[in-house]
């Protein structure tokens, strides 16, 4: 339930920002080294990966995974749905464009 309530959280107040190379744990800062910027403090042992996308970073996608888990939880800025694999630390998809949604094609809707 953590999970989706961070998720949920990084969703409705993430603005525009810059990617993340891998993902991270504790505290999390989303957004441009200036401006609007969202710090986000994840559980134990949760980890958190984050990509923009769009010239401004208009659009994201988000995932998390718990380090004793199986499954890593995604969405993006233009998904209404949370979707998961089975298998920690998953190679993020591309972060929508336009109206575009993420490729879901190899996740489960929850």
């Amino acid at each position: 339930m953590k999970k989706i309530m961070l998720m949920t959280a990084v969703l409705m107040f993430l603005g525009a920002s810059s990617a993340f190379a891998a993902y991270d744990s504790g505290t999390v800062t989303l957004g441009p080294t200036t401006g609007h910027q969202m710090d986000i403090q994840t559980s134990n042992n949760v980890q958190l990966d984050y990509a923009a996308g769009g010239s401004q970073g208009e659009t994201f996608v988000v995932a998390t995974y718990h380090s004793k888990g199986t499954r890593t939880y995604a969405s993006s800025s233009a998904d209404a749905n949370i979707f998961y694999q089975d298998a920690t630390a998953v190679t993020l998809p591309t972060a929508p464009t336009g109206s575009g949604t993420m490729d879901s094609s190899s996740w489960t809707t929850l």
